[in-house]
């Protein structure tokens, strides 16, 4: 489970860079002073390299166990481990719920 980790924050990571350089080619397009060649290359450049950096292939994940689903997103735990960290006293201000 920790590779699936390390792998989603090295995603998570290489997309912020990515969202960075785009911005910065954006910016660079727009300005009027530099020449028509250079925003022509840099134009190309941007819809080939940043195609596939999107968010939907980042998954979040428990910092913990790994487990992909129903995950707390104020804590960043599954579900399962979240619990055992309530009941273990690791975490106060929690109490069991009833109706």
């Amino acid at each position: 489970m920790k590779k699936l980790v390390r792998k989603d924050i090295k995603k998570r990571n290489n997309f912020f860079l990515s969202e960075k350089k785009k911005i910065i080619f954006k910016t660079i397009i727009k300005n009027y002073s530099f020449c028509e060649t250079e925003k022509k290359k840099i134009a190309s450049n941007l819809s080939k390299n940043f195609k596939h950096s999107t968010l939907t292939q980042i998954v979040n994940r428990c910092v913990l166990t790994g487990r992909k689903k129903r995950l707390n997103k104020m804590f960043n735990f599954s579900r399962v481990y979240f619990r055992k960290l309530i009941r273990s006293g690791y975490i106060f201000g929690f109490r069991k719920s009833s109706w």
